[in-house]
């Protein structure tokens, strides 16, 4: 089997909501995201962050493209996690809070020199917010 050449880049990553508009509110208030763009059906928005678009589907549109079933999650335990990059974790994770996302995990130093906590958005979805990992 041969490699696709060049090297893929990872250009979208698709979190799967339950009301598109409701989570785009959530993520220009709770993380200050500014939107790159919304569809007129309203079941697809993507917001700006850097190299890699984070995208925000609905899950009837999803299901609708994919032929799966995901409009009900069959757990109640996450299904995606993303992780947005700050200079000051702690004063992003108040801020998210204070918009909206539910805290999990406050701010806390890794052995490795990287600040990490975890929020959940308005859908039930882990927002990692943390420091870039220092190389």
């Amino acid at each position: 089997m041969t490699s696709p050449s060049p090297s893929p880049s990872l250009g979208w990553v698709l979190v799967y909501v339950d009301d598109v508009a409701t989570a785009v509110s959530h993520y220009v208030s709770a993380y200050g995201l500014a939107i790159r763009f919304e569809h007129e059906s309203g079941d697809y928005a993507e917001l700006e962050t850097g190299p890699t678009t984070l995208a925000l589907c609905s899950r009837d549109l999803a299901s609708q493209s994919t032929g799966l079933d995901l409009t009900a999650a069959s757990t109640s335990a996450p299904s995606t996690s993303i992780t947005l990059v700050y200079d000051d974790v702690p004063s992003a994770f108040i801020h998210a809070v204070e918009h909206g996302a539910r805290a999990i995990h406050e701010p806390v130093s890794k052995p490795w020199g990287q600040v990490s906590s975890y929020v959940a958005d308005c859908d039930g979805n882990l927002v990692e917010l943390a420091s870039a990992v220092p190389g």
